[in-house]
């Protein structure tokens, strides 16, 4: 009461006013503020204005903690558009950064858009979940989405923040189940939904955001937050039949590949399976006879000697309902696909550059351990595909920063996603100590004795074991 009070006098004192309001007096007679004893109005009102100021100062924070919303549960957290606008029930939309939005109607109902011609491109939508819906959070959560098949091709995808950590990929986790999300340009509504197995939900993303929604640009109508997995998750799984008519035909003998759709984890399987399912209509339509994709060593074989296939699995089950041909390309050395029994571990040898002395990441050619590796992963991998009929060619990707190298070309990028940032830059990669004994034997080879190798280079050489590979710059003569 004493805080209703303050406000109310505070605010006439603002104005120049004396306040005239009743206060409550110990002995139950009303009094105004002001008035002394006698009848006399107190003129000098600062110190009452001072105290008073201090209680809605003091006052404020308290009533604060007594209206706080209390706990609500998740289910039923939703929010949607319809013509007489926005309606949040513990779900809100937000604006700015790269996820601006507009209002417009697709299929006779009204919806929001990503906002055109903004800088940066609005290509997400963000939400955030309120408080007292989150106050008691476990996973997984799962999140409908009401959305318009407006285009073809590209997948609707959802990004939440998550309680894995704090790096920024825990903030924009990928969603680890997915149904349906399909856009086939069929101009239908349609609802897909998403897994969230470790949502934090701490206004982490962009904007205060607790998740986003991207893909092609969106029409949404309506979101929803629930803890029970929908019923028909199968079945809105299922990704309806399409057929687009041929725009680009191939010649008998002829190929077009195409490739991307490759997870960097067993997590992301299963949302790049179902990603390239999506496009596989329009790349058809276009004429691609094949699909070209990563098979990282990491992801086939956990424990060494034991190999587990599921994950490219999944992609011939694919190759063989549409009728492509698959182009793996087999990936050993490379920083990204090194097994964490592997990596940094004995036998292992990364490439040492000569410019600063230090070892890479990215495995040595000239390992012999990685070598034997190299033969074992080919072989189970033609064990296990040969017979499955969808295999086009093979490529060889030994080592190097991304396999077409064979060699380091290029700088810290993506493939530092695994296993983190890494030594790397283009250069002369030879020092390491199978390089150094490969470097020595060629020599011998070549000159026969270290007589002949002195007077080539005109420097006197003790043996050929102080040889070792060199820069331009370094060189003997």
């Amino acid at each position: 009461m004493w805080l209703l009070y303050s406000i109310s006098f505070l605010s006439k004192c603002q104005h120049g006013q004396w306040a005239d309001l009743p206060l409550p007096h110990p002995g139950g007679i009303p009094r105004r503020v002001g008035e002394l004893g006698d009848g006399k109005y107190y003129r000098g009102y600062a110190t009452v204005h001072r105290l008073l100021w201090l209680t809605a100062f003091l006052g404020l924070p308290l009533m604060a903690g007594c209206v706080r919303a209390q706990p609500r549960p998740l289910d039923g957290a939703e929010w949607r558009l319809t013509a007489s606008g926005p309606r949040s029930e513990g779900i809100r939309l937000l604006e700015g950064a790269d996820g601006f939005t507009t209002t417009t109607t697709r299929g006779g109902q009204t919806c929001i858009a990503n906002k055109p011609d903004t800088q940066p491109p609005s290509t997400y939508l963000y939400f955030a979940v309120a408080q007292e819906r989150k106050q008691v959070l476990r996973g997984p959560v799962y999140l409908i989405v009401d959305y318009f098949d407006d285009s073809l091709g590209v997948m609707l995808t959802a990004e939440y923040d998550s309680s894995r950590g704090d790096a920024l990929a825990d903030k924009y986790r990928p969603a680890e189940g997915r149904a349906g999300g399909w856009t086939l340009g069929s101009k239908q509504w349609r609802t897909a939904y998403f897994e969230l197995r470790e949502p934090r939900f701490a206004n982490r993303q962009n904007c205060g955001a607790d998740f986003r929604l991207s893909g092609p640009r969106l029409f949404i109508a309506r979101v929803r937050l629930t803890t029970k997995r929908p019923t028909d998750w199968e079945k809105v799984n299922t990704m309806p039949n399409v057929q687009l008519p041929q725009r680009v035909r191939i010649g008998a003998g002829g190929q077009l590949i195409i490739g991307g759709f490759g997870p960097g984890s067993r997590e992301q399987a299963a949302t790049q399976v179902a990603a390239l399912e999506s496009a596989i209509p329009a790349l058809k339509a276009m004429g691609v006879t094949s699909h070209e994709g990563y098979v990282r060593w990491n992801l086939c074989e956990p424990e060494e000697g034991r190999y587990d296939w599921s994950v490219y699995d999944a992609y011939v089950r694919l190759y063989k309902r549409y009728g492509l041909k698959w182009v793996p390309f087999l990936i050993v050395g490379s920083a990204y696909s090194l097994p964490d029994w592997y990596y940094k571990k004995p036998g292992s040898q990364g490439y040492v550059c000569l410019e600063h002395g230090q070892e890479s990441d990215v495995q040595s050619l000239w390992n012999p351990v990685l070598r034997r590796h190299v033969a074992r992963f080919i072989q189970a991998f033609c064990e296990h595909y040969r017979d499955q009929g969808v295999i086009e060619t093979i490529l060889l990707g030994i080592t190097g920063n991304y396999g077409e190298a064979i060699y380091i070309a290029t700088g810290n990028d993506w493939t530092a996603d695994v296993h983190g940032p890494y030594h790397t830059h283009p250069g002369f990669w030879a020092g390491d100590r199978y390089a150094v004994e490969d470097f020595r034997a060629w020599l011998k080879r070549k000159y026969g004795t270290i007589e002949k190798l002195s007077s080539a280079w005109q420097k006197p050489m003790g043996s050929f074991e102080v040889v070792r590979p060199f820069l331009k710059k370094d060189a003997p003569s």
